[in-house]
């Protein structure tokens, strides 16, 4: 009987044994498979939650100018909401580059530069931080405190504030996918209006600033011109009383006496000499272009003030050798 126990008992050893080993297996791999699980698709896993995320709103703002939380999409019954907003990120991007964002209070609320989920202030930030390029406006909209804020750096807080109250009744009239559009739409046609007005405000100034130096020049032209010929006209004067002088003590010298005659000769060819240098500069100061007059005042100048001294000096020649003359 012993010996026969002791065989049964063996056989039921080695028969159980590896019915542990397998239960073993099975209770220690089962948390490892769930960990590893693949959800099945449509399903909501904690991985989903977590990747809507202010980083989200950030990176969808700057690839595609658009962001609609996962919050919003679940919880608001809007049809075509997110393709009423991508429609007018796109129809504004030729006019002002704009981005829109409509969220769940939460995730708002968890942005740090929101400030506790002011969308206002989160707009601002986005705009300022949001490059490659850098929005005109920035559109952010709180869906459950149906709140919202607008970030340009192109208008001023009252403007901005304007742009806002006259969209309000959209929002509550015809949801958010519209009120955003229409935040953006008139935020974009401001800012255009703004620059349109600036830029005709310069183009009058520039106008003005055109029109003064035109009428400065004009008048240094005309001013320029009749001073020159006044002050020619005194030249053209002393040139002819000198051509008087010349013309009567040229015979005069002939009939002077042998101690005097060479000396008033000699004085008297020096100053015809001078006389005729004198002259051919003084025609050519006659008739100078008027810009010339305007540009190159000082050569013009110079040039006047050296024909008026060969004159002034042959006109004291010739007095000298008319006082021979005459005694």
């Amino acid at each position: 009987m012993r010996l026969l126990s002791r065989t049964t008992s063996k056989k039921w050893q080695i028969a159980f044994g590896p019915a542990l080993l397998m239960l073993a297996l099975l209770i220690f791999v089962s948390p490892v498979a769930a960990q590893t699980a693949t959800p099945r698709p449509g399903g909501t896993t904690s991985a989903q939650q977590v990747s809507d995320t202010p980083d989200d709103i950030v990176k969808n703002l700057g690839s595609k100018g658009y962001y609609v939380s996962q919050a919003v999409k679940t919880n608001v019954n809007e049809p075509g909401l997110e393709s009423k907003i991508a429609d007018t990120v796109s129809k504004l991007k030729g006019k002002q580059d704009t981005r829109i964002a409509v969220l769940g209070n939460t995730i708002l609320t968890q942005a740090p530069q929101s400030k506790g989920g002011n969308p206002a202030d989160y707009a601002g930030f986005l705009q300022g931080y949001l490059s490659s390029p850098k929005p005109d406006v920035v559109v952010v909209v709180d869906a459950n405190k149906k709140a919202v804020g607008l970030g340009t750096d192109k208008l001023s807080a009252a403007e901005r504030q304007e742009v806002i109250n006259e969209s309000l009744s959209t929002f509550n009239t015809k949801g958010f996918g519209e009120g955003a559009s229409m935040v953006a739409q008139k935020a974009a046609d401001k800012i255009s209006s703004k620059e349109t007005s600036g830029t005709l405000t310069t183009v009058a100034i520039v106008v003005a600033i055109l029109a003064l130096i035109g009428g400065f020049l004009a008048y240094r032209y005309f001013t320029a011109r009749s001073y020159w010929n006044k002050r020619v006209a005194e030249l053209q004067g002393l040139a002819g009383q000198v051509s008087n002088m010349v013309l009567d003590l040229s015979p005069k010298i002939d009939y002077l006496s042998d101690r005097v005659r060479e000396q008033a000769r000699g004085l008297f060819g020096q100053a015809s000499s001078t006389f005729s240098n004198a002259n051919t500069s003084l025609r050519q100061l006659e008739k100078p272009n008027t810009w010339a007059l305007m540009f190159k005042g000082g050569e013009y100048e110079k040039q006047y003030q050296m024909t008026a001294s060969q004159l002034q000096t042959t006109r004291n020649a010739l007095t000298q050798v008319q006082t021979t003359v005459d005694k």
